[in-house]
């Protein structure tokens, strides 16, 4: 992978859409808390709610490593256009100030920027699948309500 302060911005922009699965994953989470709570509902729309909620617990963690990682990467391009140097530079910097601060508890070895996008955008997609989950249980929980 080539990467150039360009590229990680364009990373770290694909990772800033994970902000809007958050605030609607919010939106959905206050909802199933709301709706678990109020309604006078059957065991499996309760049960529908409940693992909403759950899935929504699920997708905030998620968010928050993909909003760390995002500025993570603001914090390397920022590094670059301050100080210049090597790309890969930055990424050995950026784990060794995680590592000072105990993000990390040893130095992994050197990892190019190619593999840490891949690990980026796992945790894009398990934020989704978070979300997905969420709007699925919702929906059948809904759906049970419907057909009653």
């Amino acid at each position: 992978m080539n990467t150039s302060p360009l590229t990680l911005a364009t990373m770290r922009a694909v990772l800033l859409q994970g902000a809007a699965l958050d605030r609607f994953s919010f939106l959905l989470l206050a909802a199933a808390i709301g709706l678990l709570g109020v309604t006078q509902a059957p065991p499996l729309m309760q049960l529908s709610y409940a693992i909403s909620v759950l899935a929504g617990v699920v997708q905030r963690y998620w968010a928050f490593r993909v909003g760390l990682d995002a500025d993570l990467l603001a914090a390397s391009i920022a590094h670059l256009e301050r100080c210049g140097g090597s790309e890969q530079e930055a990424a050995h910097r950026l784990d060794a100030a995680m590592h000072a601060i105990g993000l990390l508890a040893k130095l992994p070895p050197a990892r190019d920027w190619a593999s840490r996008w891949a690990g980026m955008r796992r945790l894009l997609h398990w934020q989704l699948a978070s979300v997905v989950v969420q709007l699925l249980s919702v929906a059948a929980a809904l759906a049970l309500r419907i057909s009653r």
